[in-house]
């Protein structure tokens, strides 16, 4: 689905003039599934291509006495298993959902419910709302309380719209994404809103909301050693199983190919299930994720889909990008929204590799970081690392009333609270563990909603029984891609034939050629940066947007540099970000940092107008009713 939205509090007219505005922000028009409910003082309502074939929503059960609103589905897993054989009258996930919930059971099971989902329950004879996610946010939510309303939206925008909160930007949320590029914790860029928590359950009744976090990693013990052959064969299984468990029965699957490793995991894991899949790369001609992803495609015999970038749409699909993202990414990053278009109606479900590079090969570890560090030494590490766009100290140059903003608001008073509270048995332990809970779930929440508008998107990386037995291997092994790579071998090596985008020799290549060619490439980038010329990573590059944006997109970027934003220029000062944009057109790479200026841009025109309360564009949905 693309989005669904919950709101509690107000007048029956009051939420039914207030449903058209809510779906056409996170709506296209023509969704078969675009329909709301309003049942007592509480609205529910959902939009979305349905095809993972759940039917409409919001849906009254009457045989539970509830309403029930539900975006993605239920996976096979232990608890399930059992279940449904004892159950056979329940067909559908919303049932089974229902079914617990009225059995009493649903908190004490949700934890060993294996998919990827958010669900909203209302009981009309109690008046209580619940809410709940999966263990990894898949589906992320925005919730927001204030003015004697509640809302839960697939949107930001949507508790501006529903009047709970009266959509201030938040500076210390736009202080996250120009120092780190990235968001932590809950943070959105409207004091007030947050992201729903992963692994929650929220239970409203009357003014009183309830939150409860029902699993955590804690429950999983990373092991200080396993024997790493019988180990990584284990994981190709899950990761065959996790995958078959995701497509399902009956649909038609599709892959987006790079030339890293985690889609080409996906690809040979569903070889390896006997799923057939057609496959889909985009980027510049010539790139590595082009040319290794053709070779991917041709190891499976998949039909694949190769297309030039379609540049043109960071410009014409500005509007309707930013109501997507909402400035909770770089925009520099829309690449899913620039090519919606092909993917729509080619397939049911896209596996893709989202969570892989993070969870399974490491990328966020380094040598330094593995052992010895506390929880603060830890976070200051991280925070420096990713500290590359604005820095730190000139923060204040960028936002007007920086120095008013409380010092626990601050980005690095952030990193250091969040790591204080994750645990973990070691500093590498601690690492991944915030990652996976702050930029791989926020960025993937992203990833995933782009898609979502057209297609369905499934990542079998955080299929339950896979992510906790990735969990559970030794830190050393996930450094590097070494148990990455040992599970490829024993489960799918002719995946490792194929070249590799990070060295441009084939994967399995044996260590010392990959030491060999990693110290090319940087040669490569230093004379790159002294000269201008750039041998080999030049195919590295997937996209080349300094180019378009000196050249065919100038005017539109130079638009967005200059033209006025009545809510942001007060806050966001022109004067400290328009040198990136100078040194761009004098031949420098600044294309993060304006990326991070466009997204502020873009949705502070956006926020504008909820605030005015006004709808994205005309939209009317159905309104459906209990018997």
């Amino acid at each position: 689905m693309s989005g669904i939205f919950v709101v509690q509090g107000g007048e029956p007219d009051a939420l039914e003039a207030l449903a058209p505005k809510l779906a056409a922000q996170m709506a296209e028009g023509g969704e078969p599934v675009n329909h709301f409910a309003v049942v007592d003082d509480v609205l529910l309502g959902c939009v979305g291509p349905d095809c993972l074939k759940q039917g409409i929503f919001p849906r009254w059960l009457e045989a539970y006495g509830l309403w029930v609103l539900l975006e993605g589905e239920l996976h096979g897993c232990d608890f399930l298993d059992t279940f449904r054989p004892q159950h056979p009258a329940l067909t559908t996930d919303a049932e089974v959902f229902a079914s617990l919930y009225r059995d009493g059971t649903l908190a004490e099971v949700i934890a060993g419910m294996n998919g990827a989902y958010f669900v909203c329950l209302y009981e009309p004879t109690t008046k209580t709302l619940t809410l709940a996610n999966d263990r990894h946010g898949m589906y992320p939510v925005y919730w927001a309380e204030g003015n004697g309303r509640f809302c839960a939206s697939s949107r930001v925008l949507g508790a501006v719209l529903a009047g709970c909160v009266p959509g201030e930007l938040d500076l210390g949320g736009m202080a996250q994404l120009l120092s780190i590029d990235d968001f932590v914790g809950e943070t959105t860029l409207v004091r007030g809103v947050e992201c729903f928590p992963q692994a929650t359950m929220l239970t409203r009744s009357g003014a009183r909301t309830d939150f409860r976090r029902y699993w955590w990693y804690d429950r999983i013990e990373r092991k200080e050693s396993v024997n790493e052959a019988e180990h990584a064969e284990r994981l190709g299984e899950l990761m065959i199983r996790g995958t078959k468990r995701q497509c399902g029965k009956g649909r038609s699957i599709g892959i987006t190919l790079s030339g890293g490793l985690d889609s080409r995991c996906c690809a040979g894991a569903a070889n390896r299930a006997g799923i057939a899949f057609d496959s889909y790369t985009f980027g510049k001609k010539g790139c590595a994720d082009r040319v290794f992803a053709a070779d991917v495609a041709k190891l499976y015999g998949s039909h694949h889909h190769d297309w030039d970038y379609d540049y043109e749409r960071f410009a014409s699909g500005y509007e309707a990008n930013i109501r997507v993202t909402e400035g909770l990414t770089n925009y520099t990053d829309c690449h899913m929204m620039n090519h919606r278009h092909k993917l729509k109606g080619a397939a049911d479900i896209i596996l893709n590799g989202y969570g892989g590079d993070q969870a399974l090969g490491g990328s966020f570890l380094r040598g330094g970081w593995m052992h010895g560090l506390d929880a603060d030494a830890l976070a200051t590490t991280l925070y420096e690392w990713r500290n590359q766009h604005v820095p730190d100290a000139k923060l204040g140059d960028f936002l007007a009333g920086w120095d008013q903003v409380p010092e626990e608001e601050k980005p690095a008073a952030r990193y250091r609270a969040l790591m204080r509270g994750l645990g973990g048995s070691s500093s590498a332990d601690m690492t991944l563990r915030f990652y996976l809970t702050n930029r791989t779930r926020r960025m993937i929440a992203i990833g995933t909603t782009m898609m979502r508008l057209v297609t369905e998107s499934a990542s079998p990386i955080f299929d339950y029984d896979l992510h906790e037995a990735i969990f559970e291997t030794p830190a050393e092994l996930i450094h590097e891609h070494r148990i990455h790579k040992r599970m490829m071998r024993a489960s799918f090596p002719e995946t490792l034939t194929v070249r590799w985008e990070r060295t441009l020799i084939p994967a399995g290549a044996p260590e010392w050629q990959m030491i060999g060619m990693k110290a090319v490439l940087k040669a490569c980038r230093i004379l790159k940066s002294k000269t201008g010329w750039a041998p080999l990573i030049g195919m590295q590059a997937p996209f080349d947007l300094p180019g378009w944006f000196r050249g065919p997109l100038r005017e539109w970027l130079h638009g967005v540099m200059h033209d006025p934003h009545d809510l942001i220029d007060p806050v966001l000062r022109q004067e400290a970000y328009l040198p990136y944009y100078n040194k761009l057109l004098t031949g420098a790479d600044t294309t993060r940092q304006l990326g991070l200026i466009v997204a502020l841009k873009g949705f502070s025109r956006a926020l504008e107008q909820a605030k005015r309360g006004e709808a994205a564009f005309p939209l009317v949905p159905e309104r459906v009713t209990g018997s």
